[in-house]
């Protein structure tokens, strides 16, 4: 359960990329992928809308052009505030939307594995993009040129997107499913709760929750 009140938020956010300087490699990667999880499904939601999705776009040009660079050298200090503004843009999008299927299993996967919260992000990332990509081809198409790369088709373009981003979390060294060890028999644990996630209904194609195991799991 997620717990919303005006009185959680801050009146003034001090974005301060010089405190992020030590952070550490793997956390740098895993709080990146989660920001731009963030852009992405704030963009691609059902409930998405033109302030959120402009948010979105500029927050994964920022955090895809400089997350690599930030993981390697943590010192980079324009790595480090671009990284700082993207997550704040990709917090605005989602502010402004929802998040989608990637958060609903991540949620659930981190809640009773208790794994960081990005580094399941960057797990599901590429597998659900993959599922949603016949209802917001157009949409991966348009974060695939935010991205840097140009294409003939939205078809192609979203290819790219999928494919460009599954590498990152590979260059990030993030972990794979499997190297985490999760128990086969909470596949249908993991994947009710996912459906039952707030936000389930958000994401663009419709998930049940068999769709968490079929599309997800077995992929890993």
């Amino acid at each position: 359960m997620t717990v919303k009140s005006p009185y959680t938020a801050a009146n003034l956010a001090i974005c301060d990329p010089e405190l992020t300087l030590t952070v550490p490699p793997s956390v740098t990667a895993a709080t990146g992928v989660d920001a731009l999880t963030h852009a992405i499904e704030g963009y691609t939601v059902v409930n998405a809308e033109p302030i959120g999705d402009a948010a979105a776009l500029y927050a994964i040009e920022l955090i895809y052009q400089h997350l690599q660079e930030a993981f390697e050298h943590g010192d980079h200090l324009e790595a480090r505030s671009a990284m700082l503004v993207g997550s704040m843009l990709g917090g605005i999008s989602f502010s402004h939307s929802d998040v989608g299927g990637v958060h609903c299993i991540a949620e659930a996967l981190g809640s009773i594995y208790d794994l960081p919260h990005g580094t399941c992000c960057a797990i599901f990332l590429p597998y659900l993009m993959e599922y949603n990509m016949d209802y917001c081809r157009e949409k991966y198409a348009r974060i695939a040129a935010a991205m840097g790369f140009s294409y003939e088709t939205a078809e192609e373009g979203a290819r790219i997107a999928v494919e460009k981003i599954k590498q990152l979390t590979i260059d990030v060294k993030l972990p794979s499913f499997a190297s985490l060890r999760v128990d086969p028999k909470d596949f249908p644990r993991l994947a009710e709760m996912a459906y039952q996630n707030g936000s389930n209904a958000s994401n663009p194609r419709p998930l049940e929750v068999e769709d968490y195991i079929k599309y997800n799991f077995p992929n890993q």
